[in-house]
């Protein structure tokens, strides 16, 4: 049985100290029976250069150069190109305990039935670290526990009715069977530049009750100001219109029930404050502040986010989401726009 791990990691313009503290942290793993798969995409600085000088310190690293096509696109190259049977994704801004790779390894030698592996990770702000658990136990992920986590990427983790801070939709926090990838055809969609990781999960957490909950914490996820969530991006709106057509398709292929609806309502809702922080009242977008808030108008007028607003279930908001929810509802754009910058500037701060 084979239970080596392929570890791809897609680099693009990343601070060469990030990239080389992740690489550092995986060759002083404890257990040897791994792999890297470097996908260079066409980065424009030096990145490409460096993997390939770490990988001439290690037969076990490997760098694919190619033209930028996406993070999509390099993650799926990754996947192809992995020899060994499971497959752990990092970003090449995060780093690893020493550990990581034999606790894995430990857990499928004991159970190779599973064909995903969920595991804990710390938050690493600049002032502080926070660890995330999904719950206070090593389990199989069965009954309520995995429903749960299904329905979490089409809004929030919620435990008992409460909100859990835990990752569900993130890839670097689970390890995966690549047979199981392969036989689901479990791929990321390369016109879907955000919300990558949401949707890769929305699909693989239905296409399998083999899942485990390894409670340890392996992986140090850097949150910081400059990363491209929270950068001007005047596509969002479109980017935000494939995101939740792609979940809308997915409760249909898997018949997936009606809370499952009213989570994807509660997202949808949400989503609206993300096209306004990055695009509409982003202080780079140059338009005026009328127009602004015309655009928005005509936004929440089209679907899905009339309907969504129209039967949000409000219980399924945190406070601050209710308040611009109820916000949107009566058309108080212009607090809508004062609320938005406000959080975006308390977020940033909290980041430094």
């Amino acid at each position: 049985m084979d239970t080596s791990i392929s570890i791809v990691i897609p680099v693009y313009n990343i601070q060469k100290e990030y990239l080389q503290s992740c690489a550092d942290s995986i060759l002083r793993q404890t257990d040897s029976h791994w792999e890297v798969i470097f996908i260079d995409d066409g980065s424009p600085d030096q990145c490409g250069a460096l993997c390939d000088e770490i990988a001439a310190q290690d037969a076990r690293i490997r760098v694919i150069h190619q033209e930028n096509q996406g993070v999509s696109v390099a993650r799926n190259v990754g996947i192809e190109n992995a020899c060994y049977d499971w497959v752990a994704f990092v970003d090449p801004d995060d780093w690893m305990e020493p550990v990581w790779i034999e606790r894995l390894r430990e857990a499928v030698q004991k159970d190779n039935s599973y064909d995903i592996i969920c595991f804990d990770y710390w938050r690493e702000f600049t002032q502080e670290s926070r660890l995330e658990s999904m719950t206070n136990q090593s389990v199989p992920c069965t009954g309520e526990l995995l429903n749960d986590l299904r329905n979490a990427p089409f809004d929030k983790f919620f435990r008992s009715g409460k909100e859990v801070k835990y990752a569900c939709v993130a890839i670097w926090n689970k390890l995966y069977k690549k047979s199981f990838l392969n036989d689901r055809q479990l791929r990321y969609i390369p016109a879907a530049r955000k919300a990558q990781d949401r949707l890769f999960n929305a699909r693989a957490l239905q296409s399998t009750d083999r899942i485990y909950y390894l409670h340890e914490p392996f992986y140090h996820y850097r949150c910081n100001s400059e990363s491209v969530t929270n950068r001007f991006n005047p596509d969002i709106v479109e980017l935000t219109t494939i995101q939740l057509k792609e979940l809308q398709q997915i409760i249909t292929q898997f018949h997936m029930g009606e809370l499952t609806r009213e989570y994807l309502n509660a997202r949808i809702c949400t989503r609206l404050y993300s096209c306004m922080r990055l695009y509409y009242f982003h202080p780079q977008n140059q338009s005026s502040s009328s127009q602004q808030i015309a655009e928005v108008r005509e936004q929440i007028r089209t679907e899905p986010f009339a309907s969504a607003l129209r039967s949000v279930h409000t219980n399924l908001l945190s406070k601050k989401e209710k308040l611009f929810v109820y916000c949107l509802k009566l058309h108080w754009l212009r607090l809508c726009r004062m609320l938005v910058r406000k959080r975006a500037k308390n977020f940033s701060q909290q980041l430094q």
